[in-house]
């Protein structure tokens, strides 16, 4: 049991000095004396009590775990290592990543593979290890600090990286990896002769890092450690690794965190241990019975999900199967996440939770925009209606249909993301400035495809120029609740094309809806049936190319020369928009049009 101050007018390990909430433990007797303290002291830094007190209870969590891995000498002080006690961590590193692959190429099994792609994979091993020979050669060990870093880490060992002892960690490291690239080349040729075990790995030596000899804890206290601490603690470091480490964006965070608050309400915040496969059923079929859009709702807004999971939904309020699907996605992430990071959470709590989505071929998920859907769209009396002398209303869509690009790479662009490139001009998508991108792929060059230039679009440019604007499309805001330029745009749009009648198809096929991301999927669709190469189009798209670790780790991206010529001229829209053109002159031309 965590030792703390039982005090009548806070919870338990909270003081107040000034306006200020502290946390206060005594330190169990048994670890004062490698502590050299008697008491902790932190300041919580919040004079709110709700919020001290989950801090509170996370550090005492925290500390309870600390407390318990000293007595069973889990960690090492020690400023210098030994030669012998490098050699037995290089030793175990190095085997447990040989023990790893080996688990891995038992346990997936690969189909297609061809000799030639086993020597392709073996020249790419050897390539690494010679790499890894020239730094060796070199004394160049810094691509050894991060894993020389996590090794320490694993094993809470802190020595000072100026020091000699992690130089010599890092050199010791990279001699390893060496040995695993020869073993890794040979295995891929199946080569398993049993010298590796004889050259690979180190004699035994004593470990005499304990800082304290262990003791076993009492089963009231292992008890009351596992339960851990309140989800919603849980959560909100969840959500700041995230942040730390840059896996997610600000936007990213509003889309998940608000989706595992849904779930701890549902289910009630509870110590993490306590989470169960009951706690996951109730919630699932709880969330199979609340509404969509509830907030929107006069009819739900102000009543809490278990009060609208017990009420009588119509089926049509309810969530749709992807919605649910994503949602249990989300909490299997958090849950996942946690048990990761040690936290106790058990075993295939995940599943329990998981919603079946109706099955549908990838290429029927998104709906495309057929030649009639685009005729309707572009009508020059109804498109320059609705556009309203909207700058960007009129050259987003357009923009979209023949480039591919995603409605909020086009609506962030600055004017200085349109550029020259081997005399080509291009669209620069980048996540410079205040601009966001989808992932690494994301960040590319688009060639302006000819329709542009034929639709005057460089003079809309070049007045945006004249009149010293920074952004292309500078009366876009950031708006909606993730804080996209494209909010207004978005919704504009799909209310336009309700209103002309581009519907959705879903009584003759399963396909998805028809949105403004349809433009995307029609671009695509396109330059398939064009016989585009797929690795062309998935640089223009901005999409991953694949697993191919030759192309994708020593080849560049294709030269903007060849992507203009076997793509950008050959994908024309199925659409015929030279009549906008024309009455866009019948009102004046651009600048009388358009409303700046």
């Amino acid at each position: 049991m965590v030792v703390g101050f039982s005090l009548s007018s806070f919870p338990l390990y909270l003081v107040q000095r000034g306006e200020i909430l502290h946390f206060r433990m005594r330190v169990p007797k048994d670890i004062k004396e490698h502590l050299k303290m008697t008491e902790i002291n932190i300041s919580l830094k919040t004079s709110r009590l709700k919020k001290a007190e989950k801090k509170a209870q996370h550090l005492a969590w925290e500390l309870s775990i600390f407390f318990k891995d000293i007595r069973r000498g889990k960690y090492r002080a020690m400023k210098e290592l030994s030669k012998d006690e490098i050699r037995v961590l290089v030793n175990q590193w190095l085997k447990d990543n040989l023990d790893n692959d080996e688990r891995e190429r038992a346990t997936t099994r690969k189909t297609g593979i061809t000799l030639g792609d086993i020597e392709r994979q073996s020249e790419v091993w050897s390539s690494l290890k010679q790499d890894s020979w020239e730094a060796l050669t070199l004394s160049d060990h810094r691509r050894m600090k991060f894993h020389a870093q996590e090794l320490l880490k694993e094993q809470n060992i802190d020595i000072p990286e100026d020091s000699d002892s992690f130089s010599i960690l890092c050199r010791e490291m990279l001699k390893a990896q060496i040995q695993a690239l020869e073993v890794l080349q040979k295995r891929t040729l199946g080569d398993y002769s049993p010298i590796e075990s004889k050259a690979l790995f180190f004699p035994e030596t004593q470990d005499n890092f304990s800082m304290v000899q262990p003791i076993s804890l009492s089963h009231e206290e292992e008890k009351e450690v596992d339960k851990g601490p309140l989800l919603s603690v849980v959560l909100e470091e969840f959500v700041k690794d995230k942040l730390q480490l840059k896996e997610w964006t600000e936007r990213t965070r509003q889309d998940n965190e608000p989706m595992v608050k849904d779930f701890i309400e549902m289910i009630g915040d509870m110590p993490i241990g306590k989470l169960s496969s009951e706690h996951m059923r109730d919630a699932r079929n709880r969330f199979l019975r609340i509404p969509k859009n509830r907030v929107k709702n006069p009819k739900y807004a102000d009543k809490g999900l278990r009060e609208l999971s017990d009420m009588d939904i119509p089926e049509k309020d309810k969530l749709s199967p992807c919605t649910l699907s994503n949602r249990s996605v989300k909490i299997g992430g958090f849950l996942n996440w946690a048990r990761d990071r040690g936290y106790p959470v058990k075993e295939g709590l995940a599943t329990v939770m998981k919603f079946k989505q109706p099955k549908r071929r990838q290429s029927q998920q998104r709906a495309v925009f057929t030649p009639e859907d685009l005729g309707k769209i572009f009508n020059p009396k109804s498109y320059l209606k609705a556009a309203k002398g909207d700058p960007a209303r009129y050259w987003v869509p357009i923009i979209s249909l023949v480039s591919g690009m995603r409605i909020e790479e086009i609506c962030q662009l600055y004017l200085t993301d349109i550029r020259e490139e081997k005399n080509i001009l291009c669209f620069y998508i980048n996540g410079k400035n205040d601009k966001h991108v989808k992932s690494l792929a994301s960040e590319r060059l688009v060639p302006l495809p000819p329709v542009l230039y034929q639709l005057n679009f460089l003079e809309y440019v070049e007045n945006m120029r004249t009149r010293k604007e920074e952004r292309l499309f500078p009366t876009l805001e950031k708006r909606g609740a993730n804080g996209k330029y494209s909010d207004n745009i978005s919704k504009w749009f799909n209310r336009y094309i309700e209103k002309i009648g581009v519907k959705d198809k879903k009584e003759e096929e399963k396909v998805g809806k028809k949105v403004f991301h349809s433009f995307r999927h029609t671009f695509a669709n396109l330059c398939k049936q064009k016989q585009i190469k797929p690795r062309f189009i998935k640089q223009v798209i901005g999409h991953e190319q694949g697993k191919d670790i030759t192309l994708d780790r020593y080849g560049k991206d294709y030269d903007i020369r060849i992507i203009y010529k076997e793509l950008t001229i050959k994908v024309t829209p199925e659409v015929n928009l030279e009549p906008l053109v024309q009455a866009i002159k019948e009102q004046g031309g651009y600048n009388n049009y358009f409303s700046y």
